[in-house]
């Protein structure tokens, strides 16, 4: 808990760990040995590549049918923007912080550009920035992932601003994957059905 304390506030993309590192590591170890000769490990390594990219469309085909269930589960769009903008692990945040500015209500106290979310426990304030024509929040999660947060949504959806536009998503946490899929007509598929 001391090491969260140090790093409120801190813009760290989640990673608290090197666990992404040792999981490539323990993968290069599965398919290169010590003994393995330079013919072997080349070979190996197209094989490691062809099992990364098999788990990479995976993972899309995997997110896009999350999305298509939520869209029909929760009859909501804004589960398919989350999804087709973020990756994985960001569309999760976003999909938490977004049902909970469904349920929670503030006060809200507007001066210039500041508004300020008043709750019975806590105060945020939420700040439209002119430069990049975005909103920013004061709280934790805002600070340490850099997605929107549950007060953002909150004030977007107070002032019938669209929930999710492509600009609030940092580069960090884009969906750059469909783009490139192999799978893509199984994504189309999928949306069609």
């Amino acid at each position: 808990m001391w090491v969260k304390h140090f790093r409120s506030g801190v813009f760290t993309c989640g990673s608290d760990t090197n666990n992404s590192v040792e999981t490539l590591n323990k993968q290069l170890k599965t398919f290169i040995k010590k003994n393995t000769t330079m013919d072997q490990c080349l070979d190996r390594m197209f094989k490691l590549l062809t099992f990364m990219e098999n788990q990479i469309n995976f993972k899309v085909y995997k997110q896009m049918t999350t999305y298509t269930i939520n869209n029909k589960k929760y009859n909501d769009e804004t589960y398919g923007l989350i999804n087709r903008q973020c990756t994985p692990f960001a569309a999760k945040i976003v999909t938490e912080q977004y049902e909970l500015s469904k349920e929670n209500t503030y006060k809200l106290e507007k001066s210039d550009s500041k508004i300020t979310l008043i709750s019975t426990k806590n105060t945020y304030e939420v700040i439209f920035n002119t430069s990049e024509e975005l909103y920013v929040c004061n709280c934790y999660d805002f600070s340490t992932y850099n997605l929107p947060c549950r007060h953002i949504l909150f004030v977007r959806k107070s002032k019938d601003i669209p929930n999710i536009e492509p600009n609030m998503i940092n580069e960090r946490w884009k969906n750059k994957l469909l783009a490139k899929c192999r799978c893509r007509y199984i994504l189309m598929v999928i949306e069609f059905h």
